[in-house]
């Protein structure tokens, strides 16, 4: 049976740590509510003012966290999302800060400090903005669960222009020949050939490559759903050949889903390219060459997981010759 509690009140016993504690009045009993975030400890007091006891849902409020390594390690626990590069440079520059003081000030320090080089090799405005959208996915992700109580909006590096960064097909054809090894061939073979994502690439298993029908289910067996889509797609020959040279009962395709960063470095200074090549290069020569072949841009879109809309924001200047017919109405 609940006791309602008037006289109890908040107070911080040790000014040095900021701790919470709730002061009963009458008998002058005080306990600590472990926690140095004041709007949790007065929800915690309303809810004792209320019953005279805490309820659960108000315990699972003491975890709490003080610093931003923790709120990253939450995160990182609970999404399992391989940026690890990403986490790193997060942490040395925000993980011994404490939650109450992230502000603008602290994001703008970081990226001064990502520009010039300082923190990690200098990094251009999209990379900056990327990490700090996922600072800021944390930080929310942590508010969500009653972990920490900080804003979430902050003034993020303008979105960049889209680089037209692709290979033609000769170049593709050298990329290929040049792979460090089986594992990269494969990565850049699938790459090329369905215009899938770095990620859907690692994660593909060969439970979700159907050979009687020739498709591919990047979105199958998958234990973490994100925004990004993650699409059907048929297999060409030669990629159906390739596989299946390789296929296995069980596993990752690619014999694991760890990073091929290093190796996929490697292959693209072999190939002499005057051009900074990266996997999601593939991606974006896969919908080029699609849409220079004039395939209809709704199977284009399809293909990569992207909206029509999306796809041809981005897509379509590359095939001009899709509106001549438009403007050819004079004889």
């Amino acid at each position: 049976m609940s006791h309602p509690v008037k006289d109890a009140f908040l107070c911080i016993r040790k000014p040095e740590n900021g701790i919470f504690y709730i002061h009963h009045k009458r008998t002058d009993y005080k306990f600590s509510l472990k926690t140095t975030n004041r709007k949790i400890a007065e929800q915690k007091l309303i809810c004792y003012q209320k019953y005279g006891y805490i309820s659960k849902e108000f315990k699972d409020l003491n975890n709490n966290f003080n610093f931003v390594e923790e709120a990253i390690d939450f995160y990182r626990e609970n999404k399992s999302r391989d940026i690890d590069s990403i986490y790193k440079y997060l942490k040395i520059h925000f993980g011994k800060i404490h939650v109450d003081f992230i502000s603008q000030t602290i994001i703008d320090d970081y990226i001064k400090n990502r520009r010039i080089g300082k923190l990690g090799e200098p990094a251009g405005e999209g990379t900056i903005r990327k990490e700090l959208r996922v600072f800021i996915a944390i930080l929310k992700f942590c508010v969500s669960r009653n972990r920490i109580d900080v804003p979430t909006r902050f003034e993020l590096p303008k979105e960049p222009t889209p680089k037209d960064i692709t290979l033609s097909i000769e170049e593709c054809t050298i990329l290929l020949k040049n792979c460090a090894d089986d594992r990269i061939y494969l990565f850049c073979l699938i790459g090329l050939y369905t215009g899938a994502r770095k990620q859907a690439i690692l994660d593909l298993k060969w439970g979700n490559i159907n050979f009687q029908t020739s498709v591919i289910n990047f979105n199958g067996q998958r234990a973490i759903k994100t925004k990004k889509n993650r699409p059907i797609v048929p297999m060409h020959v030669l990629l159906h050949q390739e596989l299946l040279k390789r296929h296995c009962e069980r596993g990752y395709v690619l014999g694991s889903n760890n990073s091929i960063e290093h190796h996929f470095k490697e292959t693209i200074k072999k190939c002499n390219f005057n051009k900074n090549v990266t996997p999601h290069t593939l991606r974006h020569t896969f919908a080029t060459l699609a849409v220079e072949a004039h395939k209809p841009i709704w199977t284009v879109a399809k293909i990569l997981g992207n909206t029509v809309a999306m796809t041809e924001a981005r897509y379509a200047h590359y095939n001009p010759t899709k509106h001549r017919d438009a403007v050819n109405i004079w004889n």
